[in-house]
Formats: C-alpha cells, structure tokens, sequence
C-alpha cells in the first residue's frame, strides 16, 4: 500500500512547508470539530452526516494545513465486501494528493456510553503500514472526571494494544464547541508531534501496484484456508454420521437440551423460537433471567433455555454478578447436563479479541466439559450474500480462535426464514454429532475413520500444495517486479537526498541572507534611532521656533494694527485737508473771477493807452503774448484740483515765467535805450519817478495777484511777474506821457 515517497534526515525536526491529515473514527461531530480545531476556523459542517469524504484547507502557523475528514463507516467492516475500507481508504488518499503525511483515529472518551469500543473491530482491518502513520487523538477528557488518560488507556486493553500498534503516538484535543479556539498550545503541540513522527519515519502514504498485489496474495490465502476448512469440517461430520448408523432411531426418540448463551443484543431469543418453530420468548427484548421452554420437532422433544446477555464490547461495565448467576442457573435447568451449548455470534459484525476473552471467561462459568459441547451459532445468516462462513472465520483470528476451541462445530442460521425449516433440522443434526463425538465408547473406530480422512486430507494438501508452488511462482515474478519497483524507486529516493543537499545549501544561503538582513535591520534600528534623536532635537528647535514665531506675529500684528490705526487718523486728517483746500480753492476761483475782471479792465486801459501812444505792432504782439500766456497759466491753476499739481506742471508753468521774465527784462532794456536818447530833455527826468513808482506799485498789486492764484507758488515768481508787468505797464506810461507832452508842446506858441 505504501511506499515512502519523501525523506528527511533522521533528527531533523523542521516544519514541513506542507501537511496533510486524513481524519479516522466512528463520529463524524467529533472528526469535524477535531478538523475545526486543527485548522483555527470552522470549515466542516457539524450539524449533519455525510457519506463521502470532505476536504477543507487552511494556513495554519504559516503553512498549508489540508485535512480531509472521512465518513463514519469508512472504515466500518462488511461481511460481503472485504475490500471496503481498502477502498474507502484509497478514496480519501486520493483527496490528498500526493498522500498524506498521518492518519488521525479520532476518539471519542465517554465512559458511560463506551462509543470509544466501536473503534476496536474496524482497526483490525488496517494494515500494519497504515498503523505505522497513525496517531490517536482522543477528545473529551473532560469526560474522565479527574482520572488522567493514562490511567483510562491502561483500563482498557485494546487502548493499550492500539496505542502500541501505532508506536505510543496519541495526544489529548479540547473540541468542545465554542472553547475550541481557547487553548491556543493544545494545536501547535499536535503539529509538532506530527512532524516529529514525519521526521522519525519520514514519508508520506500512497498507493501503489505492490500493496495491491500484497491484497490479492492474502485473499488467495484466504480461499485457500476457507476450503481447506470446509473440507475438514465435511469429513469430521461424515465420519461422526458413520457412528449414528444403527442407533439413529434410539437418538432420534431421545430429549434434547440445548442452552443459548451469547453477548446482548445478538439474537439469541430469535434463535430459539426459530428451533421450536412459534414464539415462545421475548424476541427484542433484553432477557433479564433465564427462561426454559419445551416443544416436539420431528417426534423429538427439545428443551431449550434462554439466557441473559453478557455485556460485550459495546459495553463499558462488567457483566453484573447477578447475569452471571443466571447464565450459570440456566445451565441446571438442562440436568442433568445440556447435550449442546450454542454461542450466538452475530455473522455481519466483527468478533474482536475483547469478544473472545468475555466469551471465554463467561462459558468457563458453566462447566468444565462445556467446550466439548459448544457449537457456534451465526446468526443473521442473511447478511452474509456470496460470502460463505468460513471466509468470514478466517477474516477474525479471535473468532477463528473460538471456532478451534469449540471443535470445528458452527452453524448459521437465517433470521428472516420461517421457524423450522432445514436451518434447524441441519442443527438437530449437529447437535446429535456432537453427542456422539462426546461418546467414549467410538473414540477407535472415529480415529481410524479420521486416518482414513486425513490420508485424503494429504492427497487434497499435496494437490493444495502444487497449487501453492504455482502461486509462489507467480510471486516471485511479482517480487522481481516488486524489486526492480523498488530499485526504481532508491533511484528517486537518491534523488530526493540530492535534492535534500541542494536545499540545505539553499538553506545555509538563505541563513547567511537572514544574518545580513539582521545587520542591515540592526544598522537601519541606528539610524532610526539617530534620525529619532535628530527628530526630537528638530521638534525642539521647530517649537523654539514657532513660540518666536508666534511672539513676532503677536508683535506685528500690533504694529498693523497701530499702522492701520495711524492711516485712519492720517486718511481723515488728508480728507479734512483737502475737504479746505477744495474749500478755499472755490474762493480762490471767485477772487481770480474778480481779479481777471480788474485785469480786463487794465488791459482795455493798456489797449487805450497802445492806441494813444502808438505802440509797434512788434511790442503789442509780444505784448499779446504775454498776455495770453499769463491767462493761460491763470486757466490752468484755476481749473487744475489742488491734489492733481504735481512737479512736471509747476516746471512747465516755471518756463513759462521765465519766459515773460525775460521777455519783460527785453523790454525794460528797450526802455532804457529809449531813456537815453531822451536824456537830453532834463525837464521831463521829473516826470518819469513818479511813473516808474506807480508802475512799480501796479507791478507789486499784480505780483500779489499771482500770489494769490497758486499757493505752491514760489512768492518769488509771483512778484517777479509782477514787476515784469509792472515795468511793462510803467513804460507804457511814461511812453503815453511823453507822447501827450510832445503833442502839447507843438500845439503850444513858441
């Protein structure tokens, strides 16, 4: 069945990067809520049965964890098909592909309820390399009340023989519902059992052509010993038929007693209403006390006597001293002594060694000579379809122990036949053989008989034994298969080693990369530590900073506020300013109405004067000039806002003053020239004073005009242009005066 598929060096204990687990047992809650626990989370369904195999995969640890729970009968015995829990196994095998790491046997500790001795038959079908990758779990210890589970394991004995089947690996799980996740310790330490037992016999399980071969070879073995025993029994039954010759119809009017002895629950009661043919005991009811009833078969009379049920496997407890007693007063209600005992075994079922050793002790109490007239009795004949009853016994060495010890005498009966019938009348027969072998008196004659029979028992053993020496030859083609198999497969496992060498190189680098990776982690832990540091010191000044910051901005924000303030005070004082000047300028504009008024008025006295004083048409253009620019320059201070004169206007209207400065300096000039060609009239020197004073006035009254036009005005300019005009309109005067003078003097008598 198996092969080991991957290895690991002995002592090695690391985690597999991969784990699979195949859940075994009788409990499909309980391998659910184990399947549960192992993987951290609930994957499997626990609130109903199914009859197929479930796969549920999971991280567990940082590695994949893959189990695959089986059904409750996947490893449940059948009568009729002996290679049913080959099969089931081979199923779940192939849910964990390429095989799986451990078989858990999940069980169940109730002491009340004995659930854990379901286990005991279906384990004798494994095989011994199945037990080799077994571990048992058992769940519910909390069940065994204080008592440890090493003391519950040695008060069992099949505990103790299926511990030891599996080299002592076993481990105590808490699947309780809604604590499971609580014991964070009790799943780790099963892993690392499992990987512990992988490492100590390393592999995993799969199938392969050498187990199938190993299956068939057994059943041919098998057959082989079913033959030979019906054969055995067949002779031993025809030399015992030999004795009955010529006292056949003293037997046959003789009583026979037969007391039905058995475990509960196997039909024992069904049994005897089957033998007398009507119901006389409580079928389906468990028998407390011993019951003996009577009745004719065949011109016979046949007593038989029903007994209470011994506790078997099923059952935890030891059979109670009171059903011992009655099993043992049933045997004296078939005085004087009972000519058969019948041991009712259940056909379809197993027969375990706790079976046997309970028979043992319980058929012990009736009698020393009760093996002599013991016969096995199978009952649910109709279970067993194409298998016949001898395959069955060589399937169980402890049934086939209590068959040996009865003396090779059984009998099945079917219990959905009619009462009667030949079933019974086959037992009546049987029994009669068996009372005969019991006879002292035909021990020679059966002995010579059995030579008889065994000489063709060797004939038929030679004849068994060519057959055999062809099967041996057929196996030793299958072993050179197996062989060259195996060479095949010391080539891969070499390979694995090499392999093994590779990832332990890989390994070495990968721990080297770790330890480097350590240093740079240390040396980036520095770093970290520094840069803290430089943060903190950062943090520091950052808040040095922002508590200076916040005074400054304290402190500008004031100054804004004292600024703002400040331009208030200064927009209104500026506002009631020029509030005045635009105020006074509106007066100004009336003043300079009333002044450009005067000035009309000393321009039409100057035009007049021109025209009496016949002034050239030069001096009058310039003169016009002058004028014009002067009204001019009036205009635009009168027109111009008092904030709108900037430094450009007043340069403008500045080259503008000099020019008629200039032009007046020109014509002051001019007239002194003429003054000094008119120097000789010494009488009219007299005269020109008071006109130049008069012009000098006129000059200072229109100076003050100007003055007053602009007040950005330098007062310097003002008066300049206003001696300019002065002097202008003086020369002008004095110009009239003379020419009045002259006309007077040529109007006068010499």
């Amino acid at each position: 069945m198996a092969s080991r598929a991957k290895r690991q060096n002995v002592g090695d204990q690391r985690s597999l990067p991969e784990l699979r687990i195949i859940l075994l047992g009788r409990d499909w809650l309980e391998k659910s809520q184990t399947g549960n626990t192992i993987l951290d989370r609930k994957l499997f369904d626990t609130r109903r049965d199914v009859e197929m195999c479930v796969r549920r995969q999971s991280l567990v640890n940082g590695r994949q964890v893959t189990v695959v729970n089986t059904p409750d009968r996947c490893i449940q015995y059948s009568v009729q098909d002996p290679l049913l829990v080959h099969r089931n196994i081979e199923a779940s095998m192939s849910m964990c592909q390429p095989g799986p790491h451990v078989f858990l046997m999940v069980i169940p500790l109730n002491p009340r309820k004995g659930r854990e001795w379901t286990v005991e038959g279906p384990l004798k079908l494994l095989n011994h390399t199945v037990w080799r990758h077994i571990m048992v779990v058992f769940t519910r210890c909390e069940k065994l009340r204080g008592m440890s589970l090493e003391d519950h394991i040695a008060r069992h004995g099949f505990l103790q023989e299926m511990v030891g089947k599996c080299g002592h690996r076993y481990h105590a799980l808490n699947t309780k519902a809604n604590t499971w996740c609580d014991d964070v310790t009790q799943v780790p330490e099963l892993l690392r059992k499992i990987d512990k037992m992988v490492a100590g016999d390393p592999g995993y399980v799969v199938m392969n052509e050498r187990f199938s071969m190993a299956i068939e070879v057994k059943r041919t073995a098998e057959d082989e010993r079913a033959s030979l025993r019906r054969m055995k029994v067949q002779r031993q039954r025809e030399t015992l038929r030999s004795l009955l010759r010529g006292k056949s119809h003293q037997l046959s009017e003789a009583e026979q007693r037969i007391i039905i002895v058995g475990p509960r629950w196997v039909g024992k009661s069904s049994s005897g209403n089957s033998i007398l043919g009507k119901e006389n005991f409580e079928a389906g009811h468990t028998t407390s006390h011993s019951v003996k009833r009577q009745g004719d078969i065949a011109v016979r009379q046949v007593t038989v006597v029903d007994t209470p049920g011994w506790h078997g496997r099923y059952c935890t407890e030891d059979t109670p001293e009171e059903v011992r007693l009655q099993i043992t007063q049933g045997a004296s209600l078939c005085a004087p002594e009972p000519h058969a005992v019948l041991v009712v075994v259940r056909s379809d079922e197993t027969f375990t060694e706790t079976d046997r050793s309970r028979a043992e002790e319980q058929l012990n109490l009736i009698g020393w000579s009760v093996w002599s007239q013991a016969i096995v009795l199978f009952t649910w004949g109709d279970k067993l379809g194409d298998t016949t009853i001898e395959h069955h016994i060589e399937r169980w060495p402890a049934l086939l122990w209590l068959v040996e010890k009865c003396g090779d005498r059984y009998h099945v009966f079917d219990n959905t036949s009619t009462a009667g019938g030949p079933q019974v009348k086959e037992l009546l027969e049987k029994i009669e053989e068996t009372v005969v072998g019991n006879d002292g008196g035909h021990w020679l004659k059966m002995y010579w008989e059995l030579g008889e029979s065994n000489k063709k028992l060797t004939k038929s053993s030679e004849e068994i034994g060519r057959r055999l020496e062809k099967v041996e030859k057929e196996n030793n083609k299958l072993k050179s298969m197996i062989e060259e198999k195996e060479r095949k497969v010391e080539k891969i496992h070499k390979r694995y080693e090499e392999n093994d060498g590779m990832l332990k190189e890989m390994e070495q680098r990968s721990t080297m990369r770790e330890k480097e990776t350590e240093e740079r982690h240390m040396e980036y832990e520095r770093e970290k530590e520094a840069l803290k540091q430089m943060c903190v010191e950062n943090d520091r000044v950052l808040d040095q900073m922002e508590k200076k910051h916040k005074t400054e901005s304290k402190e500008l924000r004031d100054k804004i506020e004292n600024l703002e303030k400040r331009t208030f005070e200064k927009e209104e004082e500026l506002n009631a300013t020029i509030a005045d000047l635009q105020k006074e300028l509106q007066e100004n504009k009336h003043m300079n109405e009333m002044k450009e008024r005067q000035v009309s008025k000393l321009e039409r006295k100057v035009t007049e004067i021109k025209h009496q004083n016949n002034v050239s048409e030069e001096d009058m253009i310039n003169h016009l000039k002058i004028k014009e620019d002067r009204m001019q320059l009036h205009r635009e201070e009168s027109t111009a806002p008092a904030d709108m004169v900037d430094t450009s206007y007043l340069k403008t209207q500045h080259r503008h003053l000099r020019k008629t400065q200039m032009l007046s300096q020109k014509e002051d000039e001019r007239q002194r020239d003429t003054a000094g060609r008119e120097q000789s009239v010494g009488d009219e020197q007299g005269v020109a004073p008071w006109l130049k004073v008069g012009a000098a006035v006129l000059g200072a009254v229109v100076g003050a005009m100007a003055c007053s036009v602009r007040a950005p005005l330098r007062a310097a300019t003002g008066t300049t242009i206003g001696a300019a005009a002065g002097s202008l309109l003086g020369s002008l005067l004095i110009r009239g005066e003379e020419a009045r003078e002259k006309k007077m003097e040529s109007d006068s008598p010499d």
